[in-house]
């Protein structure tokens, strides 16, 4: 990471990787924050990283996969969730 990139995640929190328009999601954001961590924002909502991954990993523990052999994931999106599926039940 350059020093430039470094002080601007610093200040602003995050640096944006990339931008992108969808004609059913509006503007697509690829951010990166200080730590590296990447997440996806669509439409002004974020689709992954932080607050996300908790909700999904919550939700995910209390249906119980860890006995599924299968996991039909319908958008892929970012990953997160086949990340947090992975995580909890490598099958």
């Amino acid at each position: 990471m350059g020093i430039k990139s470094f002080l601007f995640k610093l200040f602003a929190g995050y640096e944006v990787l990339g931008e992108f328009t969808s004609e059913y999601n509006g503007k697509i954001t690829v951010v990166e924050d200080i730590f590296g961590k990447r997440s996806l924002r669509a439409g002004g909502l974020s689709q992954s990283g932080g607050l996300v991954c908790i909700l999904w990993e919550n939700a995910l523990r209390k249906i119980d996969i860890s006995k599924s052999k299968n996991v039909l994931i319908l958008g892929l999106g970012a990953g997160t969730v086949a990340q947090i599926i992975s995580r909890i039940n490598p099958f």
